[in-house]
């Protein structure tokens, strides 16, 4: 059962109208059913999130669910899902985060080197993932030269399409 606040209730009446006319123009400029489904999401959890969402927060998400596709969704699921065991604030360690992100399943769901590093540095480029540099003085051999962390910004946005469908199947 949900239990809405006044704030709750504020943003429904006054704020979400104008998101899901946004919403609803963005659908019409995609034919891509993934990215209308995220944006459905986006503006579905916007109004059930304990946290009530500013305006400003949804239109940034569904912004970004515009440009991201499927790939681009699964590589940072991947990441978020490597690092749900651990308990963090804000950022892990450099070390913790690139053990993590080393060990993650690319090949298994179909992306080589090259794919993580240009869907990654895309989810890096909206602020959804931190790069993480290999510092000069480590001697680590990999095929890949960077690695990535899942940002605070990209646990939301995560949160935002993260429909109950989903979390039924969970």
């Amino acid at each position: 059962m949900l239990c809405f606040t006044e704030q709750h209730r504020e943003f429904a009446q006054k704020e979400w109208p104008a998101l899901a006319i946004d919403g609803l123009r963005r659908a019409q400029q995609t034919r891509a059913r993934d990215r209308i489904a995220r944006i459905a999401a986006i503006l579905a959890n916007s109004l059930v999130e304990q946290r009530v969402a500013t305006p400003d927060d949804v239109e940034e998400m569904m912004r970004i669910a515009m440009e991201l596709g499927d790939r681009d969704i699964l590589a940072m699921k991947l990441i978020a899902e490597s690092a749900s065991g651990s308990s963090w604030s804000d950022r892990l360690s450099w070390q913790h985060a690139w053990d993590l992100f080393k060990r993650l399943p690319w090949r298994a769901n179909g992306f080589f080197d090259s794919d993580v590093e240009s869907v990654c540095s895309k989810l890096a480029s909206f602020g959804l993932l931190a790069r993480l540099d290999i510092p000069p003085n480590q001697n680590m051999t990999t095929s890949m030269h960077n690695g990535y962390e899942l940002l605070q910004k990209g646990k939301a946005f995560i949160r935002f399409i993260h429909s109950g469908a989903e979390s039924a199947r969970a």
